[in-house]
């Protein structure tokens, strides 16, 4: 069976977040106009709110990188795990993620969905999180 193009657009694209010219060109290429993604934290509808949205992320995180860990997939739907890593507060924070885009009949992702782990990315960025989350996770665990 043969690899599906969309697998290596999507390593393409995280790759080049941090060349947000590029990543935005790509967006292009693979988002359908209506596109709706979400994260833990957001939900954004149609392309141009989805490369918005992206571009606040970028100039919010100095120091971005995205470290592609492995995609696969057809042409239905593409599984991609990545660390993202970025500085804030004096510090860098590693953010460990999948992303999961589901392509119409047209070739276009029409859904995308980040899964990653908030309460330890607020772990790293607050440490006294960190302090309040073992608490709880001995009190439950």
């Amino acid at each position: 069976m043969a690899k599906s193009a969309k697998i290596d657009l999507v390593a393409e694209l995280f790759a080049s977040l941090e060349d947000f010219p590029r990543a935005e060109a790509l967006m292009e290429e693979i988002y359908d106009g209506n596109v709706y993604f979400q994260d833990p934290i957001q939900r954004v509808d149609g392309l141009k709110a989805f490369q918005d949205m992206n571009r606040r992320v970028v100039e919010k995180m100095p120091g971005l990188e995205v470290k592609v860990l492995g995609v696969t997939g057809n042409d239905q739907a593409v599984a991609a795990e990545w660390d993202m890593s970025f500085n804030t507060l004096g510090r860098r924070v590693h953010l460990p993620g999948v992303s999961w885009l589901s392509f119409n009949a047209a070739g276009k992702c029409y859904r995308h969905v980040d899964y990653w782990d908030w309460m330890a990315l607020s772990d790293q960025v607050v440490p006294a999180m960190k302090f309040m989350h073992d608490i709880m996770r001995k009190a439950v665990g």
